[in-house]
């Protein structure tokens, strides 16, 4: 069964591997684990692609610090932020070019995607810079597209390459021992092709500079 999270639908993955698409039985085998699964390889190496809510994510120790980065990034939307002090939380509000709203915020734009934002999240006071004044709590989406299907062409196959390369341990082949046939089994040495990590090189470029698998 698809997860809704997965960047490949069950078709797209039949097809990349030359499974006939009305072959059902693939539905309920292996497949939608290693598409889950190449799937979640890429969210940890370039951020969540399909959207999700993140509610309530904390960060501590912010006291005198500028900036607080998501632990989930790109973001498509910011829902709610609280700062507390003490004990008492005070909403923060989205910084723009018509609103400087005393107790703020703001991000940057994701630059591989017109629209997204960095996760890199800024405190402002009207129209500066300022710091947090005690730990914070951020509600919002993250990811990149709003459902499987909508995935860039790009994304999807680099998808498909790390999948067609993680399926190759399903695969058997025949080699030749002296005068008898072997079977050969194939065993990927890594999850990531070259290719594929080519595809996405601007966005792992956006991750690498804030540690981010």
């Amino acid at each position: 069964m698809a997860d809704p999270l997965d960047i490949l639908t069950l078709d797209e993955a039949k097809q990349s591997l030359s499974i006939d698409l009305t072959d059902l039985a693939a539905d309920q085998g292996p497949l939608p684990r290693y598409v889950t699964a190449v799937s979640r390889l890429l969210d940890s190496r370039i951020g969540p692609t399909v959207q999700r809510t993140i509610t309530g994510e904390e960060h501590h120790d912010t006291c005198g610090r500028c900036t607080v980065v998501l632990r989930h990034r790109p973001v498509s939307a910011v829902a709610a932020v609280t700062e507390y002090r003490d004990t008492t939380g005070t909403a923060l509000a989205a910084m723009s070019l018509t609103s400087h709203p005393a107790d703020g915020f703001r991000f940057g734009s994701y630059e591989p995607q017109a629209g997204l934002y960095d996760g890199i999240m800024v405190r402002t006071a009207g129209d500066r810079t300022t710091t947090f004044q005690g730990p914070v709590a951020v509600t919002y989406t993250a990811g990149r597209a709003a459902s499987t299907t909508s995935v860039d062409a790009r994304i999807k196959h680099a998808a498909t390459i790390c999948l067609e390369n993680l399926w190759r341990d399903r695969q058997q082949t025949v080699g030749q021992f002296g005068e008898f046939d072997v079977p050969i089994a194939s065993f990927p040495t890594f999850a990531l092709p070259r290719a594929a990590a080519d595809l996405l090189a601007e966005e792992l470029g956006q991750n690498e500079p804030w540690g981010l698998a």
